[in-house]
């Protein structure tokens, strides 16, 4: 599907989201991946270079709803900070021409799911606003538009949940509805 979009590549993933300090960078979990085992998981990084090289998609947005998303808008190579200063060493969907990136929190924090059987707190408001829009709002919402909403949505309704979704637009993607 990835090699057949043109205009827009979306890729969603919820799940199990694990911090390796060694490579310090994010890893997705999948079916049968073991926390102890890196190798397991989806690195953040492969995920990027995935987006950045599959088809010709003109905008690529990622929406990740699991612990430590926002590593994916700030990430830092192993011991690349020690060599080139931290603002070189920043490894993001930043260089990715068209990139939009929604993540469920900040880099230091777990996702909720509350309830099990139900979607989490991030994937729940974003389905809320996905269906029912913005009230007194434009019939067209742009990414950051759906990421302020769901924003406050959360604060709204589930303000004891210390969770904060990060977002990041790269062209001007976040901003066309």
């Amino acid at each position: 599907a990835a090699e057949r979009a043109e205009d827009t590549l979306l890729v969603y993933y919820a799940g199990h989201g694990l911090y390796d300090r060694h490579e310090r960078q994010l890893h997705l979990t999948l079916p049968g991946s073991e926390e102890d085992r890196p190798e397991t998981c989806v690195r953040s990084a492969d995920l990027r270079r995935a987006i950045r090289d599959q088809g010709a998609a003109r905008r690529r947005m990622l929406l990740l709803d699991c612990c430590y998303s926002g590593h994916v808008i700030t990430e830092m190579a192993p011991g690349d900070a020690g060599r080139q200063g931290g603002a070189a060493a920043v490894r993001t969907l930043r260089d990715v021409e068209g990139s939009y990136v929604m993540a469920s929190t900040p880099r230091d924090r777990p996702s909720h799911a509350p309830v099990p059987e139900h979607p989490t707190v991030f994937t729940g408001a974003l389905l809320d606003v996905l269906r029912e829009g913005v009230p007194e709002g434009p019939e067209l919402l742009s990414p950051h538009e759906v990421f302020l909403a769901v924003r406050d949505r959360i604060a709204t309704l589930r303000p004891e949940i210390p969770q904060e979704p990060q977002d990041q637009s790269e062209n001007g993607v976040g901003d066309v509805p």
